[in-house]
């Protein structure tokens, strides 16, 4: 990924100039780690910095305060390549350890949370009802992320289910209470079912002679394709559809999105348990199966808008260093949604880190073809 240093948050170190009005601290709450409850805590101070300013901070003495609350978004999204690398971090961390009163929401990596996961047990860390961990870029999607000691996070941790699908069974039970209760039971859902999509594809295919293009092709078809037996696939689809009751139409025609209690129509569980969904479900389903450790081809949702104006989320998975886009609600798969003016919004890394591409019908026929030599 030789694009990935510019999606890296560098060169950030802002403290903000307004404070804003403490909270009333409820029991139970992060806040009560801090403050008794019932009181109010002093008036909150936002701070965003990113690795490459950890220097800087350390030397500015406003951070001790004890009349501000801080509450500091850290960027550190990059690669630890070496001792000294390592040991900026440790000493970051032993700095925020004595800010009298904060709050730490962390936006990592893949190389960086264990080394930070690692340092704060080693550094008997405070605060950890007040820290979020996030890995805002998942850098390393295809490799084993086993290494990553999850269950040892000092803070409650925000993985997605397509990132935890990774980690073992075991893994995951240790994570109750540090991951959300519904990501859990649905990454231990999706586990199953690509487990089961795998002993399918084994039954009826020389798995090993399968190319990223021809799984990701099985996969579509699979969820989606109520029509399969035209192409010959040798099992049968779950023909997923739209999930059109939970959508509806305003005034100006623009369709809209009416959430049902759980979200089940855009999460990818919901959507393979409700046999339908939404785009952003349909979506989030195929990438589930196409980023799981069986097939490891990265794989992420991008949302953005389409030529009616509408909002509209799609999948993008990497091939052979190409971005290949899949509609799974209008256009299907392989196809050039550049050309058909799909947007997606700023800031999605994964859309650009890679250039786009798409088949020709002639050569989406070729993977066909090849399948269904490949049959049993």
């Amino acid at each position: 990924m030789s694009y990935y240093p510019n999606y890296v948050h560098q060169g950030i170190y802002q403290m903000a100039n307004s404070l804003i009005p403490g909270r009333k601290v409820e029991r139970f709450s992060s806040l009560a780690e801090q403050f008794p409850v019932g009181s109010t805590t002093p008036p909150i101070c936002q701070v965003s910095i990113s690795f490459d300013q950890f220097a800087a901070a350390m030397k500015n003495p406003a951070f001790f305060r004890k009349d501000l609350f801080y509450r500091f978004t850290i960027y550190d999204e990059g690669y630890v390549t070496n001792f000294n690398e390592g040991m900026n971090r440790f000493q970051f961390l032993k700095f925020l350890n004595q800010v009298p009163h904060a709050s730490f929401e962390f936006r990592l990596s893949d190389s960086t949370l264990p080394a930070y996961l690692s340092f704060m047990e080693s550094l008997s860390w405070k605060r950890e009802k007040s820290t979020e961990f996030f890995m805002s870029i998942d850098r390393n999607r295809t490799s084993s992320k086993e290494h990553i000691p999850l269950e040892k996070a000092k803070g409650k941790l925000f993985l997605t289910d397509r990132q935890l699908l990774w980690f073992s069974p075991s893994t995951l039970q240790r994570l109750t209470g540090k991951v959300d209760s519904q990501v859990l039971m649905d990454t231990v859902t999706l586990k199953k079912f690509v487990h089961q999509f795998m002993n399918q594809l084994d039954a009826h295919y020389y798995t090993s002679r399968l190319s990223d293009y021809e799984k990701a092709f099985l996969a579509y078809h699979y969820l989606f394709d109520g029509k399969c037996v035209s192409y010959n696939v040798a099992f049968s689809p779950l023909g997923i559809s739209f999930a059109d009751d939970r959508t509806y139409r305003d005034q100006m025609g623009v369709q809209r999105l009416k959430p049902s209690p759980t979200k089940w129509e855009s999460r990818a569980a919901g959507t393979l348990q409700h046999k339908s969904g939404v785009c952003t479900g349909q979506a989030n389903l195929l990438n589930a199966m196409l980023c799981s450790p069986e097939l490891s081809i990265p794989a992420e949702t991008i949302a953005g808008v389409i030529p009616s104006g509408e909002t509209h989320s799609w999948s993008e998975f990497t091939i052979d260093g190409k971005n290949y886009q899949c509609c799974t609600t209008m256009k299907g798969i392989f196809r050039n949604l550049d050309e058909a003016a799909y947007r997606p919004f700023d800031g999605q890394y994964f859309s650009s880190l890679h250039p786009h591409s798409s088949l020709t019908p002639q050569e989406v026929e070729k993977i066909r073809v090849h399948v269904k030599s490949l049959q049993k």
